[in-house]
């Protein structure tokens, strides 16, 4: 199963694909975005390779430079993560409602029903 600190690290990995993606998109250089937002061309290029996590306050700034809408950046991925835990949230209740149903059958058993 993966930990926290897994999931984060191909999060940041993913959005850093994205933000490459919408950033050649819109025929930005890495060079142009550094100096929109204010940074070095090695940050953008950490954003990018997902070695440094994008913060929201930047994330608003990056897509603001592009001329980018958020959920391009991030869009699918919120919906595959929703996606999975309604599944996971469903398999649980299921599993919660048979664990509960078993017990019933164990008490009637027992009660000699």
């Amino acid at each position: 199963m993966p930990t926290r600190v897994n999931a984060t690290a191909a999060l940041a990995e993913e959005l850093g694909e994205r933000l490459r993606a919408v950033r050649l998109d819109h025929r930005f250089s890495r060079d142009r975005l550094a100096a929109a937002l204010g940074v070095t061309l090695h940050q953008v290029q950490k954003y990018e390779n997902g070695k440094s996590n994008i913060s929201v306050p930047m994330l608003i700034l990056m897509c603001e430079a592009l001329g980018a809408h958020p959920m391009e950046l991030i869009g699918t991925m919120v919906e595959a993560r929703v996606t999975v835990c309604k599944t996971q949230d469903i398999a649980h209740e299921r599993l919660v409602m048979a664990q509960l149903k078993l017990e019933e059958i164990c008490r009637e058993i027992a009660a000699g029903t």
